[in-house]
Formats: C-alpha cells, structure tokens, sequence
C-alpha cells in the first residue's frame, strides 16, 4: 500500500510539472503575441490553469506559496498589458531622441541649438539668480512660483551651451519681448521648447526641491501643457544672416518661447521699435 501511495505521489507530483510548465509556455506565448486582445486571452487561460492546479492540490502547505505565486502572475499580466508603453521606451530604434528625422519634425531642436551656439557668444536679459531670491518662504507656502523657471532656465541653457554667455540688462525683459512678437515669430520656428526646458534641470546646482528633475518635469508638462493652453514654447532662430563670430542676442516672451537673433539685427530691426 505504501508503495502505492508513493507512486500516486510521484505521479501527481510530475502531472504538476507537466501543468507548470504548460502555464509557463502560455505565459510566454503572451509575451510574445503582439495582438493585445489575444495577448489578453492567454494570459487570461494561465492564470485559470494556475488557480485549477492550485485548488486541486488542497494541501495547507502550498496555501502561501500559492499565494505568491499568483501574485507574480499578476505582476506579469499587468506588464503583459502595457508592454506596447513599456517597449518604446527601451528599444533604441524606436526612442525619438536625437533621430535624423528630429530636425525635420522638430521634436528636439536642441540638438541643432547647441551645435549653433557653440560658435558664437551670446547676450540674455536675465541674470542667472538663485532659488532664495525667488523661492521665499512665504512664497513656498503658497507652492509654487514660475518666474524661477522663466527668468532663469532659458539662461541656463545659454551659459552651458554657447561659446559665452553676458548679462545685458538693457535687452528687454519678457513683458518688454510681449510686445514684439509680431516681428519676432516671423523667424523661423525650430521646434518646441518643452524638452529642452524640461532637461535644464541638469544644470541647475541650486540645493531646493524645485531644482530636481520631478518638478521640471511637472512644471513643463503637467502644469503647462494639461493646465494651460499657451502650455506649447517654441524656438525661433533668424538663421539667414548669422555668420561665423557674430554674437547672438536671446528673448523671450512671456509664453516662454524664444528668439534668436545676430546682435546687429537686434539693433537695426528690433531696439527702435521697443
């Protein structure tokens, strides 16, 4: 009878592996599905087939392991669901950044800014200041002040990325710049801004909470672009009459787009009609 029991024992044992492995092959056979309704229905059938095998055991034994073992099925069949927001963003020929097709959709005009700035110096409005001088403690109270990000963050990306970068206080500030934007947006449009601001944050050494990357993120997208309509920035650069040495006048607006011109358009065209 003993010997009985064991081969019954034996045998449950191996139909158990046999189940597990079909599970397994199940399981990876939704990995690789590309359809999502499909996917669904063989992740589906492996967790049955997993819970089958689980009440026909009955043994109080296997009720924890059990349990963790379903909770790691779980965890595959949520990422099983979200795998086609997962993949795009670790496959390296499907990220957009830094593609040859950025320029033409101007997704990251950053790219072809820094390439120019590098050759040339370039004049802002705004002093690079530290968060203390925006961030006081009443302001902190009340959660939130963008001038941080306007006044600076442009400033920021100019001092690390163009050959020099000055302080001309006689530029016009971003009320100022408002009243320039017909003439202004008439240069040609790179791209967004969004990114470019977004990822400032490297640059920025001051020791607060707002310098981090979650609140540039936050700021430049969930902020400006879900909260706001004018949430969009782009970047406009008189490119036709910049030669090699000529020093670069920044502004920008209110709405935080930005305009690039030479110093010398900047005094012929744009300083009268301030």
């Amino acid at each position: 009878m003993a010997g009985n029991d064991e081969k019954g024992v034996a045998k449950r044992s191996f139909s158990n592996y046999i189940s597990m492995a079909a599970i397994i092959i199940l399981l990876l056979a939704a990995l690789l599905i590309s359809s999502g309704k499909t996917r669904l229905v063989f992740t589906a059938v492996s967790i049955a087939a997993f819970l089958t095998l689980l009440l026909r055991e009955q043994r109080r034994k296997q009720a924890l392991s059990g349990f963790l073992l379903l909770f790691l099925m779980l965890s595959v069949f949520y990422n099983v669901q979200n795998l086609d927001r997962i993949n795009p963003m670790t496959e390296v020929n499907t990220q957009t950044l830094y593609q040859e097709e950025d320029y033409v959709n101007q997704y990251y005009p950053d790219s072809f800014l820094r390439l120019l700035l590098k050759e040339h110096a370039v004049k802002i409005p705004y002093e690079i200041k530290h968060a203390d001088e925006y961030l006081t403690d009443e302001r902190r109270e009340q959660g939130f002040y963008a001038r941080y990000y306007k006044e600076t963050n442009y400033g920021r990306f100019m001092r690390a990325y163009a050959k020099d970068c000055s302080i001309s206080t006689d530029l016009p500030d971003m009320k100022e710049t408002d009243q320039l934007v017909g003439q202004l947006s008439a240069f040609p449009c790179i791209g967004r801004a969004n990114d470019m601001l977004r990822y400032t944050f490297l640059l920025n050494e001051d020791n607060v909470q707002e310098s981090a990357y979650f609140w540039y993120s936050w700021y430049y997208y969930s902020y400006m672009v879900d909260e706001r309509a004018e949430g969009k920035f782009f970047l406009y650069v008189r490119t036709e009459d910049i030669k090699e040495g000529d020093t670069l006048v920044a502004l920008w607006d209110s709405a935080q787009n930005l305009y690039l011109m030479t110093e010398q358009y900047y005094e012929n065209e744009v300083r009268g009609y301030e």
